[in-house]
């Protein structure tokens, strides 16, 4: 069985929020696979740079809380499956990734994971690569049909406060995790092959 699926997009700041003047920021998710899946998330982040504070020194540590900062996330959930996943990622390199059985209930860290980085690919480019077994379940699911994911960032500036860009807000406050905020990944594709599934 083949998986792929592209989705590229702007994220917007939560109520527009006046902090966020003069930055942009856009994000691009792709994903591939047969016996393991690869995703691929690209964050770009353009305008004054200088006023955002991005974490100091180097780690590839996997970390809870990294988005108390400035950090990078993606949410991924099958249609039709309560469940989704959580992908954190620092720009200095540190990233988490957890499974959700259903609206922020029954969090734990993802344990399919086999290979990730976090790099920066440019000015004002990140990309975060992560790498699944057949075996976890968030493969399983993607293989039963349509791919719905949520792109989404924590922007913290110099002065402390925080800014919360996605896809679209679909509640009061800013809330990565509502599935309403989710969009289809247009183009993505679940294709049967002789001898697999």
């Amino acid at each position: 069985m083949t998986l792929s699926g592209r989705l590229p997009h702007a994220l917007q700041p939560f109520g527009g929020a006046p902090e966020a003047a003069g930055l942009g920021l856009s994000a691009e998710l792709s994903f591939s696979g047969g016996a393991e899946i690869l995703l691929r998330a690209d964050y770009r982040l353009e305008g004054g740079l200088s006023r955002v504070r991005l974490p100091t020194g180097r780690s590839v540590a996997r970390e809870d809380g990294l988005w108390e900062h400035t950090c990078f996330e993606a949410f991924l959930a099958a249609e039709g499956d309560e469940r989704y996943w959580e992908l954190n990622a620092s720009p200095a390199g540190s990233w988490n990734f957890y499974r959700f059985e259903r609206y922020r209930e029954g969090m734990r860290r993802e344990e399919g994971v086999t290979e990730v980085s976090v790099e920066r690919a440019g000015a004002g480019l990140w990309r975060v690569q992560l790498r699944l077994g057949m075996v976890a379940p968030l493969a399983t699911a993607l293989a039963r049909g349509g791919v719905r994911a949520g792109l989404a960032a924590v922007i913290e500036r110099e002065d402390g406060k925080k800014t919360y860009w996605a896809l679209a807000h679909a509640g009061p406050k800013a809330d990565f995790h509502l599935r309403e905020s989710f969009t289809l990944c247009p183009q993505a594709a679940v294709r049967g092959s002789k001898g697999n599934g």
